[in-house]
């Protein structure tokens, strides 16, 4: 009824616009990379993405950084063939440093655990976003995928650094975003950051595999500094440095309360 109400509405000649307009910018707050553009629009944003996949499947970031083309990026990839995706969507720019690695807490050469290619040949219609699952966690993989694609879980041998080493190595002492999509190492990777030496004005990270430890944990750490708030799966930090007081209103009901 609501819904009808408001195509009669819509389809009104002189309301009609007014109305399409109200509802697109309202619609447009519940997108969190609306807010994540906001933030980081008005100069040379150098952002990291841990986790960046191939860099356009499921992605936050891409379609943004190919309009604002002062970005630099710091994109870091583990798995070879999803690596090598990413470099090809991007391109070679001199804007992006891209990183054959996981990150952890430890560094070094480490397992992860992806599905092997095997599984796409022999499980008709599987989906490819199970490219996007890998981890240190072999059993984060069972759980995620199920009985049926634990014989094609593979152990491969990748490079690791911790965040810090990350940073250190390429020399990085200032970014303004931090997006980490690390399948259940999100909060382990996170809670590496020295809040008093780097404090970006975007993180945006995946919750879902938080325990409720792992909320407060982040919560007790972060919110002095941070506003969070929840995007469906993902938590949007935004520095209380740079929000806008009128932002805090429109963003309330995606507030996170502990």
């Amino acid at each position: 009824m609501i819904k009808r109400f408001k195509k009669i509405i819509k389809s009104l000649p002189v309301i009609g616009p007014i109305v399409s307009w109200w509802i697109n910018r309202k619609n447009k707050y519940k997108n969190a990379t609306y807010w994540i553009e906001k933030y980081l629009s008005d100069g040379r944003s150098y952002i990291i993405q841990i986790g960046a996949n191939d860099g356009v499947s499921g992605d936050p970031l891409f379609d943004m950084a190919q309009k604002h083309e002062n970005w630099k990026l710091l994109l870091v990839e583990p798995v070879l063939h999803l690596f090598d995706q990413l470099k090809n969507n991007y391109g070679n720019t001199v804007r992006v440093t891209y990183v054959n690695a996981a990150i952890n807490e430890d560094g070094g050469s480490q397992s992860f655990y992806v599905i092997d290619q095997k599984a796409y040949q022999e499980i008709p219609n599987l989906s490819r976003d199970y490219e996007q699952i890998g981890s240190f966690d072999k059993q984060h993989l069972i759980s995620l995928g199920g009985e049926r694609l634990r014989k094609f879980i593979a152990p491969i041998e990748v490079q690791s650094y911790s965040l810090i080493q990350l940073l250190d190595l390429y020399e990085i002492n200032h970014f303004d975003a931090l997006l980490l999509d690390a399948e259940g190492y999100d909060w382990l990777i996170l809670k590496q950051l020295d809040l008093e030496k780097h404090r970006p004005k975007i993180i945006f990270f995946e919750q879902t595999h938080l325990n409720s430890k792992d909320v407060q944990d982040f919560w007790n750490i972060f919110s002095e500094k941070y506003a969070i708030y929840r995007f469906t799966i993902n938590f949007l930090c935004i520095s209380k440095d740079v929000l806008l007081p009128g932002d805090l209103r429109k963003l309330s009901s995606k507030a996170l309360r502990l």
